[in-house]
């Protein structure tokens, strides 16, 4: 009688841990299909995202990202640097750098230029007008005589 007794409690035990594996294993899948299910809506909003840009630039998604990417090729010739003095390149939407904050808020004036100051100025202002191809231009105000 002992015997089984104990054989018993053994196969419970078994039993019960093989349970508690498998809930853990099941909550384990449930975690990553949600982490990918966010994964799959965040691609999702950015393909979305760049499809209304190419739309209100009248392109088509990989046209509107080629036109992005020439625009940045041709910002890093004019400041003489490479991609990853403003961008994370493991991570190009990541905007952490204080590099990337500084550069896109010098688009957002240079586009602002552009737009209001249309006939201003003989050609679109564009980075190359102050930096010459250096990251900081030399800038020196003229002293000026009282």
């Amino acid at each position: 009688m002992g015997n089984t007794t104990l054989k018993l409690k053994r196969t419970a035990m078994i039993i019960t841990f093989v349970a508690i594996l498998l809930g853990a294993f099941v909550m384990h899948a449930e975690t990553h299909s949600q982490k990918d299910a966010h994964k799959k809506e965040a691609a999702q909003k950015s393909v979305q995202e760049a499809g209304k840009k190419a739309k209100a630039l009248q392109l088509e998604p990989w046209e509107a990202w080629d036109k992005y990417r020439d625009q940045m090729i041709t910002i890093s010739r004019q400041l003489g640097v490479t991609c990853n003095h403003c961008h994370d390149t493991k991570n190009y939407r990541d905007a952490s750098k204080k590099t990337h904050q500084i550069a896109k808020a010098h688009m957002e004036m240079v586009d602002m230029i552009n737009d209001k100051y249309k006939n201003s100025f003989s050609e679109k202002v564009d980075c190359y007008m102050c930096h010459k191809g250096v990251v900081k231009p030399e800038f020196k105000e003229k002293k000026e005589k009282f």
